[in-house]
C-alpha cells in the first residue's frame, strides 16, 4: 500500500530550506519515499523517477544490452549529451540507409524528360470529334522550335486549327509575336514579362519499353484522377515519340488526345527561326495588349 503520509513527510522535508538534515538525507528520503512506498513502480521506473529529482539509481543494470546506453540512466549530468549523440548517430546510419536502399531500388529506373532544345513536328489528334469533321477540326499539325536553354520558342502551324499562323515567343527579349501568313498578311505584339515555363513531366511512372512507329521507346505513365497520360521517349536520346491521354470510365480506357512526334532534330534550333517572318520588324507588328494564349506541345507538361 502507497503510505501518503510517510512519503509526503519525506518530500517536504527535503523541501524545507529550515530542516536540519543534510543534503544527501534529503535525497535519501526522497528516494525511500519513492522506492519504499510505491509498491507498483518496477526498479527501473523508480530509477527514472528518482533521476529525474536528481538522484541516483539504485537498481542493477540488466547483464544484456549496450552498456553506454545504461551509463546514461546512471549518470545523469551525461545523460542529455550521450542521449543525443546516440540519436544523432542512429538519423546518421538511417539516412544512410535510406539513401542507398533509393539507389538500390531506382537507380537504374529511366526518368522522364522532355528535351531542353528540340526541333520537331507535331501532330495533334482529337478522339472525341469525328472524323470528317470540318470544324472543329480534328488535326493539328505545327512546327515547334523550342530553345529553353535560351528561353525561346516558336510554333508555325501548319494545318488544323489557327493554320498559317506563327507563334514566336522571346523570353529573353520580353516580347511575343503571332503572325498571319498571306492572304491576312499581319502582325502583332504583345509584351511577354513572365518567366518561361519549366518543361516539367511531373510525378510519372516508368511502365516498360514498347516500340512505336518503328522506334524503341521507354514508355511511363501519369496518372491524376480520372485521367491517364502514356509517354514514349526514345531509348536512344530520349527524343519523344508519342503522347497518348486517356480517361478511365468505369475502368474502361477512353483516348482523348495523340501527340505524334516526327521529324524530330534535338540540339539548340538556328537563331535565324526566332526571327519574324516575311520582313515583318517589332515596330511594323500592332501592338495587342490582351497576349497569346499557350501552346501545349507535349499534353500540359510542356508549354510555351
Amino acid at each position: 500500500m502507497f503510505n501518503r503520509f510517510s512519503f509526503f513527510f519525506r518530500l517536504t522535508t527535503l523541501r524545507n530550506p529550515t530542516n536540519s538534515r543534510s543534503k544527501s538525507e534529503w535525497w535519501r528520503a526522497l528516494q525511500g519515499g519513492i522506492r519504499g512506498r510505491i509498491a507498483p513502480l518496477t526498479n527501473a521506473a523508480a530509477d527514472r523517477l528518482v533521476l529525474s529529482c536528481g538522484g541516483k539509481a539504485a537498481s542493477t543494470p540488466p547483464a544484456k544490452g549496450p552498456p553506454k546506453i545504461w551509463s546514461n540512466f546512471r549518470n545523469p549530468q551525461e545523460s542529455r549529451h550521450d542521449s543525443l549523440l546516440v540519436v544523432t548517430q542512429m538519423a546518421m546510419y538511417l539516412f544512410l540507409f535510406l539513401a542507398c536502399l533509393a539507389l538500390y531500388v531506382h537507380g537504374d529506373v529511366p526518368v522522364a524528360k522532355f528535351p531542353l532544345q528540340v526541333s520537331c513536328t507535331i501532330t495533334i489528334t482529337a478522339h472525341l470529334i469525328d472524323e470528317d469533321s470540318t470544324y472543329p477540326p480534328r488535326q493539328r499539325s505545327m512546327r515547334i522550335y523550342y530553345d529553353y536553354t535560351n528561353k525561346r520558342a516558336r510554333a508555325d502551324i501548319e494545318a488544323g486549327y489557327e493554320a498559317a499562323k506563327v507563334y514566336v515567343r522571346r523570353y529573353d527579349e520580353d516580347n511575343e509575336y503571332m503572325v498571319r501568313l498571306p492572304p491576312l498578311d499581319d502582325c502583332k505584339r504583345s509584351y511577354l514579362g513572365e518567366i518561361m515555363p519549366y518543361p516539367d513531366i511531373g510525378d510519372s511512372n516508368y511502365a516498360n519499353v514498347e516500340v512505336i512507329n518503328g522506334i524503341q521507346c521507354h514508355h511511363f505513365i501519369y496518372e491524376a484522377f480520372d485521367t491517364r497520360v502514356h509517354m514514349y521517349l526514345s531509348t536512344v536520346d530520349g527524343a519523344p515519340v508519342k503522347v497518348i491521354q486517356e480517361e478511365i470510365q468505369d475502368q474502361v480506357s477512353v483516348p482523348l488526345l495523340t501527340y505524334d512526334y516526327s521529324d524530330v532534330t534535338l540540339g539548340p534550333p538556328d537563331m535565324s527561326f526566332f526571327e519574324l517572318p516575311n520582313g515583318y520588324t517589332h515596330d511594323k507588328c500592332d501592338r495587342h495588349i490582351a497576349g497569346f494564349p499557350y501552346l501545349h506541345v507535349f499534353h500540359h507538361f510542356v508549354k510555351f
